[in-house]
């Protein structure tokens, strides 16, 4: 171990916190992104959704007050 002027040992920095604070942002920024990716592909099954109920609702013989098999909302609702 190195010694100062004085005689004294010198200390090695305590990296434990450095990292323990490094670990809790890592696993903050991997929870925010899995939020955004789930938030995402839900968004996207709904788009998806809307757009089967869409097509649906342009069939002949389906009204403006029947019921979109995917979303459930009424065909007027879907403005098909």
């Amino acid at each position: 171990m190195a010694t100062t002027e004085s005689g004294q040992a010198a200390t090695k920095p305590d990296y434990s916190k450095t990292n323990r604070a490094l670990l809790i942002w890592g696993i903050a920024i991997a929870v925010l992104i899995a939020a955004v990716v789930v938030f995402v592909q839900v968004r996207a099954a709904q788009a998806d959704a809307e757009r089967v109920d869409g097509y649906y609702c342009t069939l002949e013989g389906v009204g403006p007050f029947d019921r979109a098999p995917e979303t459930g909302k009424l065909c007027a609702e879907l403005g098909g």
